[in-house]
């Protein structure tokens, strides 16, 4: 009799487990599924339902189950669906809409540079706002799916307890009669505890299936809103884009005064626009931008170093050479030595110093000039290859004083046009700690010619109309002056 109970006992759970079994939740939208009600949050409304329970009997598996009769622990019962929404979007900041540029965002066709700064900086902040909340619905979509997992492996688990227990019981159901009485008393408790199993069960699974539909709505919503945020964030990239390149348009000019024919001149226009370009986008709050900007500067910086070190036509002759030729145009040739003459004499080249080169003397002075005289020196380099003519101030053509005249009302001075009195401007400085921007004056008072010096042994000059402006090697014989203006 006890054989025939046990497997009764074992036919009844096998029966319980196939008939109770549902189909497997599954992923929907990438694998992604639902959130555990015992244990993490769900967006959809749940209630709980009491399960009955008597007494507490272990079975041979060791879990522990609670016969009807009692109150038992509470499952969730299926979600409140909420109902379709119909409203259309908000089409505004938070609205998956997303932004419309204009008028908002719209480019002016004629608007200052500061206006531009400040939508350039409007741009940016939306910019970061739509990130932070791209990130939030990221965030949310992996939280969902998380729970989709969770919920999987939640159910899978109670399977495979419900089959354990099922074997268990046909194979050793014997456990379950512990003392002799009559078979149909033991048969009807054994029922009652296999009642209690899968109810408390099938509650527990039917209660995590019945939050899936809640779940996967909040999930397509949140990847909804995700995706309904890439125009927004294409239209503003798209805004931030154009202002940039109007503030680096703004700069890409010599305005009233062109620049010169060479590649030197171009250079330094290029140089100059990029550096005030660069400080335009930092101010509106760029910073990425105007790092590009400056990186772009440093490098046009360095090439203008190469070319100002190279051979320049129009140097003073070299003793033993032939006599320059009239050409202005700028070669752009790199060369790591110069023909060094004794100090003092006709035609002194620049000195490198040991294992450096022209070039890199260059630019370590260059670099470490302040705005206001990198700007004054990178206009006279954008004047060379223009025409001498006496007397001449710009913007096309200029005399000796003229140009330098010209280059320092770019850095708040005016200086008079006449090389004696230019000369007179500032503090004398010793020939051996000449610096960029210093001005070299040379006869009477220095009344005859005057000079830029651009840093290892290099000047730019209107040197005359038989050259214009040059790039020329400075030339220390004959000096009447070396002055630095303030």
């Amino acid at each position: 009799m006890q054989r025939r109970t046990r497997a009764l006992l074992g036919s009844l759970l096998l029966t319980a487990l196939v008939v109770g079994a549902a189909p497997r939740v599954g992923a929907q939208d990438g694998g992604s599924t639902t959130t555990v009600p015992e244990e993490t949050t769900s967006t959809s409304t749940t209630t709980t339902s009491t399960t009955s329970t008597s007494t507490t009997t272990t079975v041979p598996d060791g879990t522990t189950t609670t016969v009807p009769g009692e109150p038992g622990p509470s499952v969730p019962e299926a979600p409140v669906e909420e109902p379709a929404d119909d409203t259309p979007a908000p089409t505004g900041p938070t609205g998956v809409g997303g932004w419309a540029l204009a008028p908002r965002f719209a480019i002016p066709t004629d608007d200052t540079l500061e206006a531009t700064q400040f939508l350039l900086s409007q741009v940016i902040q939306a910019q970061q706002d739509l990130q932070a909340r791209r990130d939030g619905l990221t965030a949310r979509i992996a939280q969902l799916e998380q729970q989709g997992v969770d919920t999987r492996t939640r159910i899978d688990a109670l399977q495979s307890k419900r089959r354990a227990r099922a074997v268990s019981a046909f194979i050793s159901g014997g456990s379950f009669v512990q003392s002799r009485i009559q078979v149909d008393t033991e048969r009807v408790r054994l029922l009652t505890i296999v009642e209690g199993l899968e109810q408390v069960d099938n509650a527990t699974i039917e209660a995590l299936r019945a939050t899936v539909p809640g779940l996967e709505l909040d999930l397509s919503r949140t990847r909804a809103d995700l995706e309904a945020t890439a125009p927004e964030a294409a239209q503003l990239e798209q805004a931030r884009t154009a202002l940039q390149d109007k503030i680096n348009g703004a700069f890409d000019t010599a305005g009233a005064v062109p620049v010169g024919p060479t590649e030197i001149a171009r250079t330094a226009a290029a140089v100059g626009y990029r550096k005030k370009a660069a400080a335009a986008l930092a101010q509106a709050g760029d910073a990425a931008a105007a790092a590009a900007a400056e990186q772009q500067a440093a490098t046009d910086l360095e090439r203008l170093a190469v070319m100002v070190a190279g051979p320049t036509p129009g140097a003073y002759p070299v003793p033993g050479r032939p006599a320059p030729s009239t050409t202005t145009t700028t070669t752009t040739t790199t060369t790591t030595t110069t023909t060094t003459v004794a100090p003092g004499g006709e035609g002194t080249a620049p000195t490198m110093a040991p294992g450096g080169t022209v070039a890199r003397q260059l630019l370590a002075a260059w670099t470490a000039l302040d705005t206001r005289r990198l700007n004054v020196m990178l206009f006279a380099l954008q004047q060379v290859g223009k025409q001498y003519v006496w007397a001449g101030a710009g913007p096309n053509v200029f005399d000796c004083s003229g140009l330098l005249m010209r280059a320092w009302y770019e850095g708040g001075v005016r200086l008079a046009h006449f090389s004696g009195t230019q000369a007179r401007s500032g503090p004398p400085v010793p020939v051996d700690q000449l610096a960029p921007t210093d001005l070299l004056g040379y006869g009477p008072a220095a009344s005859q010619h005057i000079t830029m010096y651009l840093g290892a042994g290099r000047v730019v000059e209107a040197k005359g109309s038989e050259y214009g402006i040059i790039v020329n090697n400075a030339k220390l014989t004959g000096l009447a002056s070396a002055t630095r203006i303030l």
